[in-house]
């Protein structure tokens, strides 16, 4: 992932907001404000709080998660979105506990109206 896109803006209230992420086969370059993807093999027993703390343990405390298990609750996975830029050579990630990705990252999009 090199990118986010919004493509809708503000929707009625109960609408669901929708944003794209563009997928490329290379590496994002680095901007002043970055996020970055991680995906995150998860065994049975781990929480969304104990994985967060392992990974502000490692200097990488996600702004959001998203978890997914198998159906027999043995294995899964998570997404992580770290604020900041993470390389794949990243050190942090030798700290983590658990094999861990980097999918990507994304400059964060400027605010503001249309020009």
């Amino acid at each position: 992932m090199i990118a986010r896109l919004q493509f809708w803006t503000t929707r009625a209230e109960g609408a669901p907001a929708a944003q794209a992420l563009v997928v490329a086969a290379t590496s994002p370059d680095q901007s002043e404000h970055d996020r970055s993807l991680l995906a995150v093999e998860l065994d049975g027993d781990v929480s969304q709080t104990r994985l967060a703390q392992e990974l502000a343990a490692a200097g990488l405390p996600p702004d959001s998660m998203v978890l997914w298990r198998q159906p027999d609750g043995q294995a899964g996975y998570a997404l992580a979105e770290i604020d900041g830029y993470v390389g794949e050579q990243d050190p942090r990630l030798n700290g983590l506990p658990r094999r861990t990705v980097v999918l990507g990252g994304y400059a964060v999009p400027v605010a503001g109206g249309a020009a």
